[in-house]
């Protein structure tokens, strides 16, 4: 939901609101969930929303910030006893939903291979599933022509980014969504929830 927002919670590099552990988990229990159950609720009364998936897609300022595997995992596991209880009293739950972590492929460096370990490590513990189909497939929008990119727009360059005006070509292209949202929709019915 927010951009630049690393789980830890002194992440100096994060855009604003700030980083997740100590602005963004307020913002989103309240703003986002809570908010649109109870508009949904106004809407359809009697009738609960059902949560079948979480996907969790984040770690590029962990990765840029060089926090280590057991200190991303710790941010994790403060993140994850904050929304649970969140969940667990807004949504119907036959069964816990399904969480897919998905790799980072954005800067490819070796904090993001120390976060996608950390990511592994974290679906071990839990029983998520680690996507990663998408890794290494080419789809990064800088890596595409103009006409490949259509019709999402490819940004100025490889180095302006969309906080100052430009489109952040290193986040992956319709294509990788693609292969993400068919692994998720997978795992989601290999869980037997759909």
């Amino acid at each position: 939901a927010f951009p630049a927002t690393p789980l830890y919670t002194a992440g100096t590099a994060s855009l604003g609101p700030g980083p997740w552990n100590s602005v963004c988990r307020t913002i989103a229990a309240q703003a986002y969930i809570q908010r649109a159950v109870r508009d949904f609720a106004a809407f359809r009364p009697g009738v609960r929303l059902k949560l079948v998936n979480v996907s969790w897609w984040q770690g590029e300022n962990d990765a840029s910030a060089g926090r280590t595997s057991a200190e991303y995992q710790a941010d994790f596991a403060e993140f994850h006893g904050m929304i649970n209880p969140v969940i667990a009293s807004n949504f119907v739950l036959d069964q816990q939903p399904v969480w897919n972590i998905m790799a980072l492929d954005f800067n490819r460096t070796a904090g993001e291979t120390v976060i996608n370990g950390a990511s592994q490590a974290i679906c071990t513990t839990y029983g998520y599933n680690y996507v990663d189909d998408h890794v290494g497939k080419s789809t990064q929008k800088e890596e595409l022509t103009v006409a490949q990119a259509s019709p999402i727009t490819k940004g100025v360059d490889a180095t302006t980014p969309n906080s100052v005006g430009g489109l952040d070509n290193k986040h992956t292209n319709y294509i990788g969504h693609q292969l993400v949202g068919q692994r998720c929709f997978a795992n989601i019915q290999s869980a037997g929830i759909l």
